[in-house]
């Protein structure tokens, strides 16, 4: 029994018959198509009924594209290529990502949370290499803006409007101070209780945190002197 007759027309009987326009030979149609040669055949049999027409002119030297098959050529090529593009797409994103992702991050967080979730991540997506870069916070900013890296990890709060930030974790504040101090016995310290005291903080960027723009805002409602 024919496989092609008595059936809708397909999207494999199409192929064939692009692929015999572009190679003009059965023979070579079928290796492209992983075919017999008989089953090729049996494919345009089929189309040529469904569709009414007769598409190919063949010799016993040459295979070529009827006039009814010339016409049909350029729309289904155009229509293949568009299908093969949509699938290809289709198949990209449901892929398994792969690529370098390089990641821009301040010195203090490289040393702390931020191993184990990366580590995490290449579990998660082996595929994709890993490239850190320690930069202050300002060069991470930096660093994102220009396009060197696609993901910046800095403590601040002051994030550029153009950019999209989220809250990965929370750090905590050490304050340093004699053994004789009253803050001495304290094993948390109240943000409210620092308004009494002067303190001296690291420069901007010091061990990649803008330091001060991480805590003015919180100091100021307080009156801490800085």
């Amino acid at each position: 029994m024919d496989m092609f007759i008595n059936s809708p027309v397909t999207l494999k009987q199409l192929r064939i018959l692009l692929s015999i326009a572009e190679t003009e030979s059965f023979s070579a149609t079928a290796h492209a198509v992983g075919l017999t040669q008989s089953a090729v055949s049996q494919a345009i049999k089929a189309l040529d009924e469904n569709l009414g027409i007769s598409l190919i002119e063949r010799t016993s030297r040459q295979v070529s594209l009827s006039a009814d098959g010339r016409e049909l050529i350029g729309p289904l090529r155009e229509a293949l290529f568009n299908l093969d593009l949509v699938i290809e797409r289709a198949k990209q994103k449901g892929s398994v990502a792969r690529g370098t992702l390089t990641v821009a991050c301040g010195s203090t967080v490289t040393g702390r949370d931020l191993a184990g979730r990366l580590a995490f991540a290449q579990q998660a997506y082996p595929d994709i290499r890993l490239q850190l870069r320690d930069l202050t916070h300002t060069s991470v900013i930096d660093a994102v803006h220009s396009g060197s890296a696609e993901l910046g990890i800095c403590a601040d709060d002051s994030i550029p409007s153009d950019l999209h930030s989220e809250l990965l974790l929370h750090d905590d504040y050490s304050v340093f101070c004699c053994v004789d101090h009253p803050f001495s016995r304290r094993s948390e310290i109240p943000v409210g209780l620092l308004k009494y005291e002067t303190l001296i903080l690291l420069s901007c960027n010091s061990g990649g945190v803008n330091t001060p723009s991480l805590i003015h805002h919180t100091h100021r409602i307080y009156n801490v002197n800085l």
